[in-house]
């Protein structure tokens, strides 16, 4: 559905002074180099096998700076770091914490000396790091020293990966995924000395510590990529404890909305012929909060990003890649609307790129709203965005059948429905986390319980 505003020429000094606006500016800090530090997991077999019920979840999110190291080379990176950690109960699994969330996100990192090739797009990107969500992780905890301290097994994602290795698409053609690197992050968390994590105070509380953490990447030989560290200083942190079952934690994210915007002139007195894309944003919205509120995951939305450019109001299969370009916000997941696709059933209504990344971008239709009937379509491309794939993808990121991650078509809404299978597999680099008081839960359990996907 297009807005349109015809006005006379005399109001164009009104309209002087619109420019697409620019890529998020970040600044690298300084920062020592540090020693790698010197710890060790707990291995599962040292661990009881059937997880014990949490009592407690430690959550952090803290800014950092940071060097990333390759050979001779040092460069200077900041970015944030944010942890979501439960504490079993410590009668059946002492002295270990589980890893539900460790995510670092670097801002404005140069492309090139992490890959060794000379970027097609942005020299400089977000590198992301996440722990694998697909496997049960533990850290060691020393309540006597009050350190928290192991490695932790996740992925890299840089934007360039997808210059080297093209993303793959799913059958159904709106997931494509993007190629990460390996790495092992080894962590070390102190805890202020007030008291052991198993001693509750109040149902929520603040402790104070700090973090060293360091990011060790494994060489890829598909990418072609050798290894690398990024090493943190030792920075002060706040943790927030809170006790179940009165607490649950957030996963919190950054929606940045793109729209499309065109200036036209038609005859004479010359007459002003405006036109903005993003309907489907406010038809979407709502399906997208209610659906993941039921996962815990809380998005922050951003201002609308506007690309002055009316070759893209409607969009071919062939310029994705030139829109996706225009708009690059290093700590946000951008959204963007165009007016329609040609053919108009390109994608099912819309697609996801570098899903579960921090570089993770989502083109949609505005037809989507024209129709009326897709509610939970923008809800579905986010899940994508924070790593889910369909059901029936053989992978251990398929979501649950019968739920918004079911694929639909075009002019076929996904189910309003979300499972605590979905909820637990959510992941993303630029998710942050937050404590906050228990609400409603997901629908279902997993696919056994959800049904099938229509």
């Amino acid at each position: 559905m297009r807005h349109q505003l015809y006005a006379a020429l005399s109001i164009l000094g009104i309209c002087t002074g619109m420019v697409a606006p620019g890529a998020l500016a970040q600044t690298p800090l300084a920062a020592p180099v540090l020693e790698p530090l010197a710890v060790k997991t707990p291995s599962l077999s040292a661990i009881e096998q059937t997880a014990a019920r949490p009592v407690a979840a430690l959550v952090a999110n803290a800014d950092v700076k940071s060097r990333l190291l390759r050979g001779r080379e040092e460069i200077a990176v900041n970015g944030r770091v944010s942890a979501y950690l439960r504490v079993p109960d410590p009668a059946r699994q002492p002295n270990v914490l589980e890893v539900q969330g460790f995510n670092l996100v670097y801002f404005g990192v140069p492309q090139e000396p992490v890959t060794g090739f000379k970027p097609r797009g942005k020299a400089t990107a977000a590198l992301g790091f996440a722990a694998d969500p697909d496997q049960r992780q533990y850290l060691k905890y020393d309540p006597k020293a009050g350190l928290i301290y192991g490695e932790i097994a996740g992925s890299i994602d840089l934007p360039q990966f997808a210059e080297l290795v093209p993303p793959q698409a799913d059958e159904k053609g709106d997931d494509f995924r993007m190629r990460t690197q390996r790495a092992t992050l080894r962590v070390q968390l102190s805890v202020e000395q007030s008291g052991s994590l198993y001693e509750q105070r109040a149902p929520v509380e603040k402790r104070t510590g700090a973090v060293d953490v360091e990011v060790v990447a494994q060489p890829d030989a598909d990418l072609r990529i050798g290894d690398y560290r990024i090493v943190t200083e030792r920075i002060p942190l706040e943790f927030e404890l809170g006790w179940f079952p009165v607490i649950e934690v957030a996963k919190r994210l950054c929606v940045q909305p793109v729209r499309i915007g065109s200036i036209t002139f038609n005859g004479w007195p010359p007459v002003l012929q405006f036109q903005l894309t993003g309907d489907g944003l406010a038809f979407g919205k709502p399906g997208a909060i209610n659906q993941w509120a039921k996962a815990d995951v809380v998005f922050e939305w951003r201002d609308w990003m506007t690309v002055w450019n009316a070759s893209y109001l409607t969009l071919t299969s062939g310029e994705n890649t030139a829109l996706r370009g225009e708009v690059s916000v290093d700590d946000c997941v951008e959204v963007f609307f165009v007016d329609r696709f040609s053919p108009n059933a390109l994608w099912g209504g819309g697609a996801t790129w570098g899903s579960g990344t921090a570089s993770a971008k989502i083109i949609s239709s505005d037809q989507n709203a024209d129709f009326g009937i897709d509610h939970t379509h923008l809800a579905h491309e986010l899940g994508h965005a924070i790593a889910l794939m369909h059901p029936g993808s053989g992978s251990a990121k398929d979501g649950s059948t019968g739920t918004l991650m079911c694929p639909s078509g075009f002019m076929n809404d996904n189910p309003q429905v979300n499972s605590q299978e979905n909820k637990n597999k959510v992941s993303n680099p630029l998710l942050t986390f937050a404590i906050k008081l228990v609400s409603a839960g997901p629908d279902c359990t997993n696919s056994a319980t959800c049904g099938a996907c229509p």
